[in-house]
């Protein structure tokens, strides 16, 4: 800070810049913890929005495996309905939709190797449904599309299982996460906290410094017009440090300058004055000196 001063006073600076820096980065200070925050809170709200949406949607996959999918196959083992009016191929599209749409928002590895052994059981859930399909076809019997079934179910209960695993680590993962925000909060606390401090001293000190270097121009000024006033017309301002002081500094210079030659001017005007007017006084006396000295001559004579 001290190196600053030195060098903005070394330079001549005005005072509007000096003000403009300060306030520049005074400014500057301020905006840091703010962008820190706005980038931290953006970050955890993003991976804090992502974890959200993967256990959302882990949730529901996971009751569609669990509980539509076997009773939509019950209802075609049962003769309820036909297997083309079933709804187990869109279920599983909306199931490996909702895996695929959870792979790109993962960010722990071990969350991603869930996702790869659910998507495995998946591919697996609807090769059996497509076996159970044929099977019917090929006019099964009730008690085998049963056993088929059970079969099933025991992958849809697999599958429950990983997305429980998966849920779970999210969860801890969101807990992770959680403290990370609790953390990036006391640290900007104490940044802010920094900042403010700094702010105060920069502040503090450019005041100081300012004010400070402008009494002394003032006080310049003032000791110079008191020499002025006392007839020390020899006596000379320093120049300031501020460019805004310099003009004055400079016609308060040339003005005692001028008051100065102004007075030897007259003082010469008003010899020359005088020796004019003894002369003309010399020019009147001389020709009564000489009628004076010729009329005693011819007194004499006489």
């Amino acid at each position: 800070m001290h190196f600053i001063k030195e060098k903005l006073f070394s330079n001549k600076i005005s005072l509007k810049k000096i003000m403009q820096y300060s306030y520049l980065f005074l400014i500057f200070l301020m905006i840091i913890p703010a962008i820190y925050s706005i980038v931290v809170l953006n970050i955890h709200t993003r991976k804090y929005d992502k974890i959200i949406s993967n256990v959302s949607s882990a949730n529901d996959i996971n009751l569609i495996a669990k509980e539509e999918i076997p009773s939509e196959l019950w209802n075609i083992v049962c003769g309820r309905k036909e297997f083309s009016e079933g709804r187990q191929y869109h279920l599983l599209a909306t199931i490996s939709t909702g895996i695929n749409e959870m792979k790109n928002n993962i960010l722990d590895s071990t969350s991603q190797e869930k996702l790869e052994v659910a998507s495995r059981t998946c591919i697996t859930l609807s090769k059996n449904i497509q076996k159970l399909e044929e099977l019917m076809k090929n006019g099964s019997s009730v008690k085998e599309n049963e056993v088929f079934l059970d079969d099933i179910r025991t992958i849809t209960i697999l599958f429950s299982e990983i997305m429980q695993d998966f849920i779970m680590t999210e969860i801890r993962i969101a807990n992770e996460t959680n403290n990370s925000i609790k953390k990036s909060s006391i640290r900007l606390t104490i940044l802010h906290f920094i900042f403010v401090l700094f702010s105060i001293f920069v502040a503090l000190s450019s005041f100081i410094s300012v004010s400070s270097n402008i009494n002394s121009s003032l006080l310049d000024m003032e000791n110079f017009s008191n020499q002025i006033a006392e007839g020390n017309l020899l006596a000379r301002t320093t120049e300031p440090d501020f460019i805004e002081l310099k003009p004055l500094a400079k016609n308060m210079n040339k003005m005692a300058s001028q008051i100065d030659l102004l007075i030897k001017k007259n003082i010469e005007e008003e010899k020359n004055f005088q020796k004019a007017e003894m002369k003309a006084l010399q020019a009147q006396i001389t020709p009564h000196f000489l009628y004076n000295t010729f009329d005693t001559i011819l007194w004499l004579a006489e």
